[in-house]
């Protein structure tokens, strides 16, 4: 193989590399600006939460969840799942009753308190309060945006620091090849011309 060739597929490989770079990226970057948006988006109606109050399970249902091996696989059912509960309540602001629900992994018992904040502009908008909370350590925790939105942004960076020389090596190479093929043509011309 040719040093030109050898040359060729070099290039074309750390073409590919930078695309995936960059793609990736992209990717990663769009996923955590969704995610940090929707936090941000939920901290906001929370703040409108200013009202709370105790509220009591009334209801329960037990879901089993299918537990999924390593491979992707889906266990039996009836020997290998998780329970899934979803407790069910009421609440009651200015005469008027409204119904909210608590889904979780950990045991949800009838009779059971919970807190939960309210806006008092609109009631049927309410949160839990240990969702409040895991919201608000959620976005400490993020600080200026999560680790997809900033894995994505320096992946981006560095896919375009590496385009840059890649591509001026790319354009001085296609120049110096029409160089050559023009030297070439003109060559080829004296060569008829002293024939």
């Amino acid at each position: 193989m040719s040093n030109n060739a050898l040359k060729g597929l070099l290039i074309a490989f750390l073409n590919g590399i930078v695309c995936f770079i960059f793609i990736l990226g992209f990717i990663l970057y769009s996923v955590g600006r969704k995610d940090d948006g929707k936090t941000e988006e939920n901290i906001r109606k929370m703040e409108k939460c200013t009202e709370s109050m105790t509220v009591t399970v009334t209801h329960v249902n037990e879901y089993w969840e299918p537990i999924i091996d390593e491979n992707g696989n889906r266990l039996d059912i009836d020997t290998n799942h998780r329970s899934k509960y979803e407790g069910s309540y009421k609440y009651t602001v200015d005469g008027k009753e409204y119904e909210g629900s608590k889904v979780s992994y950990g045991t949800i018992k009838e009779g059971q308190s919970l807190e939960i904040a309210y806006n008092p502009n609109d009631p049927s908008m309410h949160f839990l309060m240990d969702d409040i909370k895991s919201t608000k350590r959620l976005r400490e925790r993020n600080g200026g945006g999560g680790f997809f939105t900033w894995a994505g942004l320096i992946l981006m960076i560095i896919g375009f620091l590496m385009a840059v020389p890649l591509a001026i090596y790319n354009i001085v190479s296609r120049i110096k090849e029409k160089r050559e093929h023009k030297r070439r043509m003109q060559e080829i011309d004296e060569m008829k011309k002293n024939m």
